[in-house]
């Protein structure tokens, strides 16, 4: 069997193809040949079932790995069409917000407040102030501007807000294209400066914010990590911060 083969039998069976007598593919049962003659190209074909299976096994891969709760949250930017939403929702995965659409999509799809965290380097005044009214569970600060906002629009609708901060550890992994990389200072927008001290300045902040909740840290080190060993590296570089939030026992 030549190589070629090899690789395209490998990739049916890893993402549940198939292909019929005359070679054409077949994906949960559906011909796509015949899909595309249905409904026209480009056409997107998930498979359901493939995708309920692939979301409860990563919830439960979470879940038998750490003992405490735990509570997994699918980016809607990944793929915001409702149909696939449903679908990861009912395999027990709640939801991550960036906008004003995603929220009132999240909120109409069923999620209540507490099943929703809020993400981003640019949340608007509207997008603050709809999960402050909708009692967002988590949101995740990115600046020491933004922490400043949520707090002024706290304050004018009198509402508390329940913070995470973002943390920027100056961590790439090796190998890893500069343009996935989230948690490095050159060129990236994300995150509290760890090294320039914004999150000690942020935690300060917080002391004289009556309606700010700390509720603990955030960080993601980019897309398509394959080695888990890199997020124990960027962890052993907050360290010093944990140690300082547990001294100050905020």
């Amino acid at each position: 069997m030549s190589e070629k083969n090899k690789t395209v039998k490998k990739i049916i069976k890893e993402w549940d193809l198939e292909a019929d007598h005359n070679g054409e593919l077949i994906v949960g049962g559906c011909n796509a040949v015949h899909l595309s003659n249905l409904y026209g190209t480009p056409l997107h074909v998930v498979n359901e079932g493939r995708l309920k299976k692939t979301a409860e096994s990563f919830f439960e891969a979470v879940k038998s790995k750490y003992p405490g709760k735990i509570s997994v949250h699918f980016a809607f930017k990944c793929n915001p069409v409702p149909g696939i939403i449903k679908i990861i929702r009912s395999a027990g995965i709640n939801a991550e917000i960036m906008s004003e659409h995603e929220l009132l999509l999240a909120l109409k799809l069923g999620y209540t407040g507490n099943e929703i965290v809020v993400n981003g380097p640019y949340k608007t005044d509207k997008l603050i102030t709809g999960c402050l009214e909708n009692n967002i569970r988590f949101i995740n600060v990115d600046s020491l501007f933004e922490l400043e906002q949520i707090n002024l629009l706290c304050n004018n609708l009198n509402k508390n807000a329940d913070v995470l901060l973002r943390i920027n550890p100056d961590f790439i992994p090796v190998g890893m294209n500069k343009g996935s990389a989230t948690a490095g200072r050159s060129g990236s927008p994300f995150g509290l400066d760890m090294k320039g001290g914004e999150v000690n300045r942020a935690i300060d902040m917080i002391k004289g914010m009556k309606r700010i909740n700390f509720k603990g840290f955030h960080f993601h080190i980019g897309s398509g990590i394959q080695n888990t060993d890199d997020y124990r590296r960027a962890l052993s570089r907050l360290k010093n911060v944990v140690n300082f939030q547990v001294a100050l026992r905020i």
